[in-house]
C-alpha cells in the first residue's frame, strides 16, 4: 500500500520504507490539501485557492489536472493502481493510500479504551515513531495552520497517555526521552513540564525535577511574563515534600468565580481591524502557553480557569492585531462558556471578532459558533436564526476546511437548530459527525449525548437504551471532567424516566463531587434540573418550596429564556399554588411573549409545560393563548418532550397537547391526545402516571376515578421500590 507523511516534511512512503520528498510547489500544495480532507474529496475550488493563494489563472481547471496527473504517477504502484479519483466535485485520494496522520489518530482514539496500561504503550509507541517534526512542514494559512496544532495536540496526548502508563507500571524511565524531545519543540508546555517532573520524581530523581520546575519558572517569568500554573506549584511543592504525587490530569482545582466584565472591558476596546499582523517570537509563545493552560483547565473541567487563560491570550492577540488568533481563540472560549455572564462576554466578543475576521471559512466558523456554540446559558435562542446563511456557512467549511473543523462546524449546527428540525434530521447530522471519525473527546462526548437525547425525542427507547449503555461503557479514568458528569446526566435521564427514583438520589449525590471542576452555575443548573423532576415524581412539599425559590433565583438570573419561570409555575402547581403559578405564567409572557419565542434548544419544552401550567390552573382568560400553544405544538414532528437538554425526558408530545386542547376548552380533543399519551408511555412507569392523571382531568367522573387509581397503584409501586432499595444501601 502506498502512503503519504505529513507529520514533518510531505512526502511519499514507498514500500521500502524510505521516503520520497514532494518538492514542485503545485503537486505538494495539491497532496496537502488531499491528505487533510481525506477520507474526504477535496473541493476543486479548494485546491485551487491552496495551488493558486492569489487567484487561480483564468485556465486552472486544466492545469490543475495536469498536476494531479503528476501526482497519480508519484502516488501509483502496483497495491493501488488509482491514487487518486477524479469526481464531480473535486478529488479524493483513494482509500488504497494510507496518512500516517491517520494512524496517528486511531491509535490515540484506541487508546482512550484500553485498561491494560501495556497494551497503551504498546499501541502508542509506533505510533509516536511516525512523528518526524512539524506536519505539514512549510504549508502556510487555512487550513494547515489549524490541523497542524491538532496534530501536535494528538502528539502530546499520545505522550502523556503512553507516560502515564509507564508510570502505573513502574517503568517511568522508559518514556522521559521522548518527553524531553517533545519539550524541546515546546518549551514551555506546563502539561509536559507537570509530566516529565512527575516522571522525574518516581524514577527517583527529585533533583532534575526541581531543576524543572525552577527553569519553567524563569522561562515562564522572562519571555512570557507569567507565573506558574497553580497545579505546577502544588506539584513542586509536594516533590519538595516528598508527598504523593499522580500522573496529571487527575487532579481538581480551584472554582472561583471569574470576572467577565473586568476582561471584557479589555477585550473588545483593542483595535480589530488587521488580520494580517503576525505575533512576534515572544508573544506568540505566551498566547501557545496560555493557550495550552486553557486546553488543560478546560479538560479538567476547570471552566472558569479555562476562561481566564484564553481570555488573556485573546487581549495578547489583539495588541498584536492578529484577529485570526483572536478568531481561533474564540471557538475556544465557546466549548468553556456555561456561565451565563461568561456567555454574554464571548457573544460580545464573537461579534466584534465576525465583523473583522477576513479568512472565509474562520469566519463560517465563527458565524456557526455564534448561533450554536454557547451551551446552557439561554444565550443560543436569544436571536433569531439565518438557518440559510448557517447552511451556506456550513457548505462553505466543507469544502474548505479540515474533517476536524467540520465535525465542530457541524455540531454548532445541530446545536443551533435544536428545535427547528426534527430528530431523525438531527440524528443524520450526528452521523455524519462520527463518520468523520472525530479526535476530540469533547466532541465526541457531546455527540453521544446527543444521540441519546434524539432517540428519546424520536420515541426510539431501544436505541436510547443501547446509546446510555454505550455512553457508559466509554468511560474512562482519564477523560474530560464534563464528560463524566454528562455520563451521569444521561443516566439520571434514563431511571428518571423508568421510575428509578432510589438511583436517581445515588447520582446526584455522586454529581456534588463535581464541585470544584465544573463551573458552580452549570452544576448547580444541571442538578437542580434533575432534582426538580425527582422532587415533582416524590411530592416531596418541603423539596417543592426549595426548588420553588431555586427556580425563581434562576429565572431573575437568565435574561434569556423563560424556562426556569415556567417551571417555577408547574412547581407551584403541584403545592396547589394556583394563582401563584397563573401569574408566573402572565409575567413570563409579557416578558418573553410565549408564543414568539425564538427557534432555539427550549422552545418546545417552554410551550409544553406552560401548557401543563395553563390546563391544571384553568384560566378561561387564558384560552386563546392555551388554543395558540397547540397550534404551535402541533406543528414541532417531535414525538417526544425534553427538558433542559439532555437532562430529562418529560414524555409523549401528546400528553402536552392534550394539556394544551383541555385549556382551551376542548375537552373531546384533550381525551383523544391523553389517551395516545398513555399508549406512547406505557414502557416508562413514571410517564405513564402523569399521563394517566392528565387523562383523568377531562374523563367522565367514573373512568377519571378508575384511571387515578390505577395511577396511584404504579406511583405505590415506584415508591416501594425506592424505599427497598434506599433501605439495602443503608
Amino acid at each position: 500500500m502506498v502512503a503519504v507523511s505529513v507529520l514533518g516534511e510531505l512526502g511519499v512512503v514507498s514500500g521500502d520504507g524510505t521516503t520520497a520528498l514532494v518538492s514542485a510547489t503545485g503537486p505538494k500544495r495539491v497532496l496537502g490539501q488531499l491528505a487533510i480532507t481525506a477520507p474526504g474529496v477535496a473541493w476543486t475550488a479548494a485546491l485551487a485557492d491552496t495551488v493558486w493563494p492569489l487567484g487561480p489563472p483564468p485556465s486552472y481547471r486544466s492545469a490543475l489536472r495536469n498536476t494531479v496527473t503528476r501526482l497519480r504517477r508519484t502516488l501509483k504502484d502496483a497495491a493501488c493502481p488509482e491514487p487518486i479519483l477524479h469526481l464531480d466535485s473535486g478529488y479524493q485520494l483513494s482509500n488504497q493510500v494510507a496518512i500516517d496522520a491517520h494512524q496517528l489518530e486511531r491509535s490515540v482514539i484506541a487508546s482512550r479504551e484500553m485498561g491494560d496500561p501495556e497494551a497503551v504503550v504498546a499501541c502508542l509507541t509506533p505510533a509516536l515513531e511516525l512523528w518526524k517534526g512539524v506536519p505539514y512542514r512549510g504549508f502556510e494559512g487555512h487550513p494547515f495552520e489549524s490541523e497542524r496544532h491538532r496534530l501536535e495536540q494528538l502528539r502530546v496526548e499520545a505522550l502523556e497517555t503512553r507516560q502515564r502508563a509507564l508510570i502505573s507500571v513502574g517503568r517511568p524511565q522508559a518514556g522521559i526521552h521522548r518527553l524531553v524531545a517533545a519539550l524541546a519543540d515546546h518549551q514551555l508546555h506546563e502539561g509536559l513540564v507537570e509530566l516529565l517532573m512527575v516522571s522525574h520524581y518516581h524514577a527517583g530523581d527529585q533533583r532534575k525535577a526541581l531543576e524543572l520546575f525552577h527553569t519553567t519558572q524563569g522561562g515562564l517569568r522572562s519571555v512570557l511574563g507569567l507565573e506558574p500554573s497553580p497545579r505546577l506549584v502544588a506539584l513542586h511543592q509536594a516533590i519538595l515534600n516528598h508527598g504523593e504525587v499522580v500522573a496529571p490530569r487527575e487532579r481538581l482545582g480551584s472554582d472561583r468565580k471569574s470576572t467577565p466584565a473586568r476582561l471584557l472591558g479589555s477585550a473588545v476596546a483593542s483595535s480589530l481591524t488587521s488580520s494580517h499582523g503576525r505575533l512576534v517570537s515572544s508573544s506568540a509563545e505566551r498566547v501557545s502557553a496560555l493557550m495550552e493552560r486553557g486546553d488543560s483547565s478546560a479538560f479538567l473541567g476547570h471552566f472558569n480557569d479555562a476562561f481566564d487563560s484564553y481570555m488573556a491570550a485573546v487581549e495578547e492577540a489583539q495588541a498584536n492585531e492578529d484577529v485570526t488568533i483572536v478568531g481561533q481563540l474564540c471557538l475556544r472560549l465557546a466549548a468553556v462558556t456555561w456561565e451565563p455572564d461568561v456567555a454574554s462576554t464571548v457573544a460580545t466578543l464573537l461579534d466584534h471578532t465576525i465583523a473583522h475576521v477576513e479568512d472565509p471559512v474562520l469566519g463560517a466558523e465563527l458565524r456557526i459558533c455564534r448561533a450554536g456554540g454557547l451551551y446552557r446559558s439561554g444565550v443560543e435562542g436569544a436571536r433569531p436564526l439565518d438557518v440559510d446563511g448557517l447552511r451556506q456557512d456550513l457548505e462553505r467549511v466543507r469544502r474548505f476546511g479540515s474533517a476536524h473543523q467540520l465535525g465542530w462546524a457541524t455540531t454548532r449546527y445541530r446545536n443551533a437548530l435544536a428545535g427547528v428540525i426534527s430528530a431523525a434530521d438531527s440524528l443524520a447530522l450526528t452521523a455524519s459527525i462520527h463518520d468523520l471519525s472525530p479526535v476530540d473527546p469533547l466532541l465526541v462526548g457531546h455527540n453521544d449525548r446527543a444521540i441519546f437525547a434524539d432517540s428519546l425525542r424520536a420515541d426510539d427507547r431501544v436505541a436510547a437504551l443501547h446509546q446510555r449503555l454505550a455512553i457508559e461503557a466509554r468511560g474512562r479514568d482519564a477523560e474530560p471532567a464534563v464528560n463524566a458528569f454528562g455520563r451521569l446526566t444521561a443516566r439520571n435521564a434514563w431511571n428518571l424516566a423508568i421510575g428509578r427514583f432510589a438511583e436517581v438520589q445515588r447520582d446526584l449525590a455522586e454529581s456534588l463531587s463535581f464541585r470544584g471542576q465544573l463551573g458552580s452555575y452549570t452544576l448547580d443548573q444541571v442538578i437542580m434540573g434533575q432534582s426538580f423532576w425527582l422532587t415533582r415524581e416524590l411530592h416531596d412539599r418541603a423539596a417543592l418550596e426549595s426548588h420553588l425559590a431555586a427556580a425563581q433565583a434562576f429565572g431573575a438570573q437568565d435574561n434569556a429564556t423563560p424556562l426556569w419561570a415556567i417551571a417555577g409555575a408547574l412547581l407551584a402547581t403541584d403545592l396547589g399554588e394556583l394563582d401563584v403559578a397563573s401569574e408566573m405564567v402572565d409575567e413570563a409572557h409579557a416578558r418573553f411573549d410565549l408564543l414568539a419565542l425564538p427557534e432555539g434548544t427550549h422552545r418546545l419544552p417552554i410551550q409544553a409545560l406552560t401548557a401543563e401550567v395553563l390546563a391544571v390552573t384553568a384560566r378561561p382568560t387564558r384560552q386563546a393563548l392555551a388554543q395558540a400553544l397547540y397550534t404551535q405544538l402541533d406543528a414541532h414532528s417531535d414525538h417526544a418532550v425534553l427538558a433542559g437538554w439532555p437532562t430529562i425526558f418529560a414524555g409523549s408530545k401528546h400528553r402536552f397537547l392534550g394539556f394544551a386542547a383541555c385549556a382551551a376548552g376542548d375537552a373531546s380533543l384533550a381525551n383523544e391526545h391523553l389517551r395516545r399519551a398513555v399508549h406512547d408511555d406505557r414502557w416508562m412507569p413514571p410517564l405513564k402516571v402523569r399521563s394517566l392523571d392528565a387523562l383523568a382531568l377531562v374523563a367522565p367522573a367514573d373512568e377519571a376515578q378508575l384511571l387515578t387509581q390505577q395511577a396511584g397503584f404504579i406511583r405505590a409501586g415506584l415508591f416501594a421500590r425506592m424505599e427497598r432499595l434506599s433501605s439495602s444501601r443503608g
